[in-house]
């Protein structure tokens, strides 16, 4: 019979790259200060300024979302989005029947975030094309 040891780092959490452990949760606020970027001014101390404004992926990271952040003349506004192409694969949707949109995300391999990681495409199939609500 094996027996896991009792885990004795808990309660733990990640500020950056750095792994806290034994955090105590009074004390959570006090920890996402000390990891505050150098070099974004704090606004009246709050933790919106917590968090640096760009920052290296993990090495395991393949960034979709957030793959401009911190590139040369990259903005955050919709004129650059769309400049870089952004809505393209939007456009490519409305072309698109309801059957091909369906078989794309099943082949996608997307799915839920509800803890069972249940298929999205899957799911999108269940639903009858007269059980859409065309009022929205």
């Amino acid at each position: 019979m094996n027996v896991l040891p009792a885990v004795t780092t808990a309660p733990v959490c990640m500020i950056g790259e750095q792994l806290r452990e034994k955090i105590n949760p009074k004390s959570a606020a006090d920890l996402v200060k000390e990891g505050r970027s150098p070099v974004r001014p704090t606004i009246g101390g709050g933790l919106e300024t917590a968090a640096p404004l760009a920052w290296p992926p993990h090495p395991l990271e393949h960034r979709l979302v957030y793959k401009n952040i911190g590139r040369p003349g990259w903005t955050s506004d919709i004129d650059c989005y769309l400049r870089d192409g952004g809505y393209e694969q939007l456009k490519q949707a409305l072309t698109l029947s309801r059957d091909d949109i369906v078989n794309k995300v099943k082949n996608s391999g997307l799915r839920g975030r509800g803890g069972a990681g249940f298929s999205c495409g899957l799911k999108w199939s269940f639903i009858k094309p007269d059980e859409s609500d065309r009022s929205i």
